[in-house]
C-alpha cells in the first residue's frame, strides 16, 4: 500500500515550510519509528517519523518550499 507523507503543522501561523534534508534516499527501505526527514521554518527545525514500514519515494528535494499538508513523498509498504 502506498502512505503519503505529508508537511507537518510546525505553528499556528506558518504555512510553508523548507524541506531541509532526507535522512534516507530515494527507494531506501525505512522503518516505522524512524526519522526520514527534516523541515525547517524561519522559527524551528523538526524532525518527520516514518508512520509506517517500506520503501521511501521522494516527491520535493531538500530545499523545496512547500505548503503545510502538502505531499513530501510516499512509502510503499
Amino acid at each position: 500500500m502506498k502512505r503519503e507523507i505529508k508537511a507537518p503543522s510546525v505553528g499556528e501561523s506558518i504555512t510553508e515550510v523548507r524541506i531541509g534534508g532526507w535522512k534516507k534516499g530515494n527507494g531506501e527501505s525505512v522503518k516505522a519509528g524512524e526519522v526520514i526527514l527534516e523541515i525547517e521554518s524561519d522559527k524551528a527545525t523538526v524532525e518527520v517519523i516514518a508512520d509506517y514500514a517500506g520503501a521511501l519515494n521522494i516527491q520535493h528535494a531538500a530545499g523545496d518550499t512547500v505548503k503545510i499538508g502538502e505531499v513530501l513523498g510516499f512509502i510503499n509498504e
